[in-house]
């Protein structure tokens, strides 16, 4: 399409993941992906539809029920400032209930973050306890991934994800490869036959024998006076190791022996 912006981008990957609603209000900052979701025509032309809300609190309340209710990514958006300072209670309530929302809070203008500008917040350091996956956009090339990041950690979570874009940067020309749906993606474990796995089970059990055969043989050329064990557990040794061993050194705490003593 002939002057496709970032926003447009963002909301073509967002109707190829099934998104079919926003829940949100226009304003400010958001203009511009307010803009691209009623160039699509709205739900009965396979686009989406803008879900007006009075308040963005209840716009994330209701993307959560809608998550919920459908088993499905639901989205919300806030404008910057405290348009999406707004949604953080009902994205806690989502995060808590593990419904897949994506939260689509716009920003000041990228060049003006950090002067302290008009309704300025942090919103990349205030969504992070109220979700999987918190990221700020900060160039036109970096979108298509970050959103289809942020899809792919709501889903799998399922939980709240943010995807933090700034005005100016949503009115850029796209740029960049728009990654595969996360609705494709399936992931499965992988089939295991037992009698494939018996042979190498085998040998890391002579394997480990072994070992306990060298240490018994080294702990005790090493052993000289009262109480010293010279074999000391690390976490990562631990299976590998007899517990009950008198010749062991066992971790507890900082770095100390079976009876707390430092070591």
């Amino acid at each position: 399409m002939a002057g496709r912006t970032v926003a447009d981008q963002l909301v073509a990957q967002l109707v190829d993941a099934g998104v079919r609603r926003i829940y949100g209000i226009v304003g400010d900052s958001l203009n511009p992906v307010v803009d691209a979701v009623r160039r699509t025509g709205g739900a009965a032309r396979r686009g989406i539809d803008w879900m007006h809300v009075r308040h963005e609190e209840a716009a994330a309340f209701a993307a959560a029920a809608d998550a919920q209710i459908t088993g499905e990514l639901a989205v919300c958006a806030g404008s910057c400032g405290p348009g999406n300072l707004h949604l953080i209670n009902g994205l806690y309530d989502a995060h808590r209930s593990g419904a897949p929302v994506l939260a689509i809070a716009s920003h000041i203008p990228s060049t003006q973050i950090g002067t302290g500008y008009f309704q300025e917040t942090h919103p990349d350091r205030l969504f992070v306890e109220c979700s999987t996956y918190t990221e700020l956009i900060g160039a036109a090339a970096q979108a298509p991934r970050v959103v289809h990041s942020a899809m792919s950690h709501a889903l799998a979570g399922p939980g709240v994800a943010v995807a933090i874009l700034p005005g100016d940067i949503a009115a850029l020309p796209a740029a960049g490869v728009t990654p595969r749906d996360p609705a494709d993606i399936v992931v499965e474990p992988t089939e295991i036959v037992p009698d494939a796995v018996v042979e190498p089970t085998e040998a890391v059990e002579s394997t480990v024998e072994g070992t306990f055969e060298l240490d018994d043989t080294l702990a005790q050329g090493l052993r000289a006076t009262d109480n010293v064990r010279p074999l000391h557990e690390r976490a990562t040794r631990k299976e590998t190791q007899h517990h009950t061993d008198p010749m062991q050194q066992h971790e507890t705490g900082y770095e100390g022996g079976y009876d707390g003593r430092a070591v």
